[in-house]
């Protein structure tokens, strides 16, 4: 319904037609947009700064007083159905999706962002009010900008335009969902006739405000990313597999939610490299866990904060940041301290967080496409025994 929402957002609201909106970005030169993930919704514009108080406006018509009605709830949906047809086409979207449901089965984690097709072709418009009105509330909410903005300024629009408690006064208040809670699970899905195939492979990592949370990220970066078009691979699992003909690419996503998360590695091969590919990532998940040098920690370290520091290149990034900090946090964390906080993490560190997390335990696994040679799940987890 939030994904549903987001959709139904531009469509005018009790103060705005959708023409009568689209003039208005226009005339002021603004981009408006918004997206959904697992756990947040964001709606933003980028406009120039004089247009602030006008924006803040917009954005608190567009929450506050939505115009859902039955015709444009009909016509959304078709929209999603086509989404979510041509997500069933990436591969990667499809394996992220069942790794998320394998690992938090029974939770809400375990939901896909648009949703599933039962659920699109038969929401309601009544259905829809409800729940932005139970969840759109003030408690909910971070209005964050950055650029050229007065921050008393940006508090004056607010106070003028946002009325969301007594909009939404009366309005039943969901309670917060229950935690998303891993569990080592699989999905195969044999299809020999696919060129390559699509695993994931991945234990619980850490929340955003998990004390290991920079140790993973230094581990994540020690993991690297390859693909065979690569000339000189740097990483050592990089360097394992450019020796070996199969795999294609793979990545070390880092995915964290407010109390949860997932660390772990995606790759791609052809039916020649499923398995020691396999067997190469859950050697260099140990590794990780038992011989990891200060070096490679230090350089390691760099390359966090250029990637942290470089998403921080624009006004759009900034104010991003800043509300995901504020809602993961309740504040922004200075740059200062994200710099020592880095700067702290050791080798020792970093071995003590993905022992704990990877040694004895059972990942989450996911396999896409002709995956008949990889091993069973508890073959591989017995890999990570100690």
């Amino acid at each position: 319904m939030a994904h549903f929402f987001e959709h139904m957002a531009f469509k005018g609201t009790r103060n705005r037609t959708q023409a009568h909106l689209a003039v208005e970005v226009e005339n002021m030169g603004a981009q408006l947009n918004a997206y959904t993930s697992r756990e947040q919704t964001v709606f933003y514009c980028s406009a120039l700064r004089e247009r602030m108080p006008e924006v803040v406006n917009m954005l608190s018509d567009i929450i506050q007083h939505p115009l859902v009605t039955k015709k444009d709830v009909d016509s959304e949906r078709d929209v999603i159905l086509r989404e979510s047809q041509e997500i069933d086409n990436m591969m990667d979207e499809v394996t992220f999706d069942y790794l998320h449901a394998v690992s938090y089965e029974g939770t809400p984690l375990e939901q896909t962002i648009l949703g599933s097709i039962h659920n699109i072709k038969t929401l309601r418009r009544e259905q829809l009010i409800e729940f932005v009105e139970s969840h759109y509330r003030a408690r909910h909410m971070i209005l964050a900008a950055a650029g050229g903005v007065d921050h008393d300024a940006l508090v004056n629009a607010a106070e003028t335009y946002w009325h969301a408690g007594a909009k939404l006064a009366g309005a039943r208040t969901m309670p917060d969902p229950p935690r998303g809670k891993f569990v080592g699970n699989e999905k195969r899905l044999s299809n020999m006739d696919m060129q390559l195939a699509h695993i994931a492979l991945a234990v619980e990592g850490c929340s955003w405000t998990d004390p290991d949370f920079f140790a993973l990220k230094v581990a994540n970066v020690l993991m690297g990313d390859w693909n065979r078009m690569e000339v000189s691979p740097k990483a050592p699992l990089a360097q394992v597999l450019s020796r070996r003909e199969g795999c294609h690419t793979y990545t070390s996503p880092l995915t964290c939610y407010a109390d949860t998360g997932l660390w772990g590695t995606y790759y791609t091969a052809d039916p020649t490299g499923v398995e020691h590919t396999a067997l190469a990532v859950l050697d260099e998940w140990k590794r990780l866990c038992q011989h990891v040098t200060e070096e490679e920690v230090r350089k390691a370290v760099q390359t966090v904060k250029t990637q942290f520091f470089s998403n921080l290149d624009t006004s759009a990034s900034i104010c991003e940041e800043i509300g995901r900090q504020l809602l993961v946090f309740g504040r922004r964390m200075p740059l200062a301290e994200v710099d020592a906080r880095l700067e702290a993490v050791t080798a020792e560190w970093v071995m003590d967080a993905c022992s704990r997390r990877i040694l004895n335990k059972r990942p989450a696994l996911v396999a896409i496409g002709p995956v008949d040679s990889l091993p069973s799940l508890d073959t591989l987890s017995a890999k990570l025994k100690v």
